[in-house]
């Protein structure tokens, strides 16, 4: 089971629960040596989150206190919490004053290290447009050792009183994460004073899908893991390494209807900002850091505010895959449907003139058989205000039926008027017919070149190139604020962090 990482303090519940027999009671600390607070049991953390009752719209991105004693956790920490209680035991609506705008302070890192990260895919499943999620297995492998240029050769070995532990992560922008399995840390072969971890992870991960072209659409799918206070935890560099060998087509990743043309890792930087402190009336014992932005700064009515200076930057390890769905899709479920009830229409002009009643009856059959096909495939899709390319497919059938109606409808007057075997009619129905034929095949030629060419090239040009792009390395000098625009497109995707953490 995967834990959280968890940076906020707790008051203590009501005398004889059974979250009071887990505080230890000591005696209080100064304020300038409180630490934050994380969460542990018997030296595990996890991943999971719930939002605040009382308000859904404030479960974006939170971190919920719930942290449980510990005898191997750190005295100061122990001191930090039982001093937090007692505050809030004498004022449970108020937090302490010098905690207000002094953000929580943690002991220097024992040593500076670099850290390497490396992803290994098992399988994509379960992509949902309509829900905007996907299903990614994976493995993440952790090497740490010293820092390059440092004078420590060797490092602390699990055990020592000295040990370091593995760096913390979490995987954020995910409605449900759960470590399958973990190896734990061990020496590194050939690496002298390098230790390594690996994990076995399971994610549902929220992705946004433009299906402005569908059903020949691509996307890039993420899983974001984020590394938090990187510098804190004596992180002087991290390296996002990846398979290197050649492999020119896409592994079997379990997808049915999308193709994987690529796969890559990176680092990135999201711009720190100013942390609040959430309080709600329907927990009143929690008090979670809740991070705002312009776009989102209405709490509820309820809720007190107050404001932290953390403007520490956020690291993310992101894995990247490039999906397009597969033509075998967008052919036999869209395109060859649509076509077959387009060359029935130039058909109906072999009927003759005086046939009327039948054209329509055809014309009309043809009209309702897109409308239900239509509502078939728009049933997988999310709700959109903007036009697919199946969409403008389907306006282009509907014009084609009506244009072909009011051309029965031509036919059959003049036929009225000079008779219905008369040549002029016939030659007109025949003209006609030859006009619809080329109508359609112009249509479908220009179809062609905006749509199944491309997607031609892209799969002829990720033939020639490696599956597996290079990844991009990224230091502590690197840890630079991304311009606010950059920085919204990033958190936009997330509805909710669900946390886990190196230390299993």
């Amino acid at each position: 089971t995967a834990m959280l990482t968890l940076t906020a303090s707790a008051k203590a519940a009501p005398s004889g629960s059974s979250m009071q027999q887990r505080w230890p009671v000591l005696p209080p600390q100064p304020a300038s040596q409180r630490l934050p607070l994380q969460a542990r049991r018997g030296g595990r953390h996890c991943s999971g989150g719930r939002a605040l009752a009382g308000d859904s719209r404030n479960r974006r991105r939170h971190e919920v206190a719930c942290a449980v004693y510990d005898p191997s956790m750190d005295v100061r920490s122990s001191v930090a919490t039982a001093e937090a209680m007692s505050s809030y035991e004498q004022d449970p609506t108020s937090p302490p004053a010098d905690r207000i705008d002094t953000p929580p302070t943690a002991p220097p890192p024992k040593f500076m290290r670099a850290v390497e990260i490396e992803p290994r895919f098992y399988s994509l499943r379960d992509v949902n447009e309509k829900e905007g999620t996907f299903e990614a297995e994976f493995g993440i492998k952790v090497r740490w050792g010293p820092s390059p240029g440092s004078n420590r050769v060797t490092q602390p070995q699990p055990g020592d009183d000295d040990f370091l532990p593995p760096p913390n992560y979490y995987v954020v922008n995910t409605l449900k994460t759960e470590c399958i399995g973990q190896y734990l840390p061990g020496p590194l072969p050939n690496r002298a004073g390098w230790l390594q971890m690996s994990s076995h992870l399971r994610s549902k991960s929220i992705s946004t899908f433009q299906l402005r072209t569908f059903p020949y659409d691509s996307h890039k799918l993420r899983v974001v893991v984020r590394i938090p206070d990187p510098e804190l935890q004596g992180v002087s560099s991290i390296k996002a390494v990846q398979e290197s060998k050649p492999t020119p087509r896409a592994p079997d990743l379990g997808l049915q209807d999308w193709l994987v043309l690529r796969q890559r890792c990176y680092m990135r930087t999201i711009a720190p900002g100013n942390q609040w402190f959430l309080r709600s009336d329907a927990a009143e014992y929690i008090d979670a850091p809740f991070e705002l932005s312009s776009k989102a700064s209405t709490l509820s009515s309820k809720s007190k505010r107050r404001a932290s200076t953390n403007f520490r930057p956020k690291l993310e390890f992101v894995m990247e895959f490039l999906v397009q769905r597969r033509a075998t899709y967008w052919t036999t479920s869209v395109y060859l449907p649509l076509l077959a009830m387009e060359s029935i229409v130039p058909m109906a002009y072999a009927m003759p003139v005086a046939d009327l009643s039948n054209r329509l009856v055809l014309a009309v059959t043809l009209v309702i058989a897109p409308g239900v096909f239509k509502t078939a495939l728009a049933d997988r899709l999310p709700s959109i205000g903007y036009l697919t390319t199946m969409d403008r497919h389907f306006i282009f059938v509907y014009f084609f039926i009506l244009t072909s109606c009011i051309g029965h409808a031509s036919l059959h007057t003049l036929g009225a008027e000079i008779g219905y075997r008369d040549d002029t009619v016939l030659l007109i129905n025949d003209l006609t017919a030859v006009l619809f034929v080329t109508l359609l095949a112009v249509y479908h030629i220009n179809h062609y070149f905006e749509f199944f060419q491309p997607y031609e090239k892209r799969l002829k040009m990720f033939e020639r190139r490696s599956f597996y792009a290079p990844p991009v390395i990224t230091t502590s000098q690197a840890w630079r604020p991304e311009s606010e625009s950059m920085q919204n497109s990033y958190e936009e995707d997330g509805l909710g962090d669900h946390q886990h953490s190196g230390r299993m």
